[in-house]
């Protein structure tokens, strides 16, 4: 599975997504658009995830974060994301992640599955 693309407001909510996003999400672009990002977070993650996003929005400073997003069908999914700060159009600030899952979906071999549940 390739990685995928976000492009948030500065509130969290996705105002682009490219399709190997919906790819990793299982979801389609319209469903997906418009969302807070934090929706699709798993419960356990938000916390750290809300607070890296206000840290990045106040000093500038990119992140790289392991999390679980929550696919509509309620799988989870993990993910390696790395988040900045770019400028749009106008002079508007937006945020831009890169989504990339740790363990693709063909590759749910026992050996894995022992070492997510050993690092969880």
């Amino acid at each position: 599975m390739q990685a995928g693309h976000l492009v948030l407001d500065l509130a969290g909510h996705m105002r682009g997504i490219d399709q190997h996003f919906c790819t990793i999400m299982r979801a389609q672009w319209s469903d997906m658009i418009g969302r807070p990002v934090l929706d699709i977070t798993a419960p356990a993650d938000r916390d750290e995830c809300g607070e890296a996003i206000r840290t990045l929005c106040e000093s500038g400073r990119s992140f790289k974060i392991d999390k679980r997003f929550i696919r509509d069908d309620q799988t989870l999914v993990w993910v390696t994301n790395t988040v900045s700060l770019m400028q749009g159009t106008g002079g508007a600030d937006m945020i831009v992640a890169t989504i990339d899952p740790l363990i693709a979906d063909d590759e749910r071999q026992p050996a894995l599955l022992l070492g997510g549940a050993r690092f969880l």
